[in-house]
């Protein structure tokens, strides 16, 4: 059996949402509004990949964003939502030490 953090939906969207971003070169990255390629390599040389971010932060419920060249900052609906959206692995793995003190993020489940 998996472990609980992995039973939801977060996978499954996560692999809709890069599906969908490697799928047209056009896409945004929804934190920074850069295509992939305009992303420098992680420090390891390693190139950035598309990931499935959250647009907010420790959500539970991320529904998954499917429309690559809208960024969901850019949409009224979107602004209001918890979305897996196309990010840059260089700026995901990045943004959550960055955007929001962990003290902030609260959960009911203990991992």
């Amino acid at each position: 059996m998996k472990a609980a953090h992995h039973r939801g939906g977060h996978q499954v969207n996560a692999k809709r949402v890069t599906a969908v971003a490697n799928a047209n070169p056009l896409t945004l990255c929804w934190r920074c509004r850069r295509t992939i390629w305009q992303h420098a390599p992680h420090s390891s040389g390693e190139p950035a990949k598309w990931t499935g971010g959250h647009t907010q932060p420790g959500g539970l419920d991320a529904q998954p964003w499917l429309d690559p060249l809208i960024v969901p900052a850019h949409c009224e609906k979107a602004a209001r939502g918890n979305y897996l959206a196309p990010e840059a692995s260089t700026c995901n793995f990045s943004g959550g030490a960055t955007s929001v003190p962990t003290e902030q993020i609260i959960t009911t489940r203990r991992w």
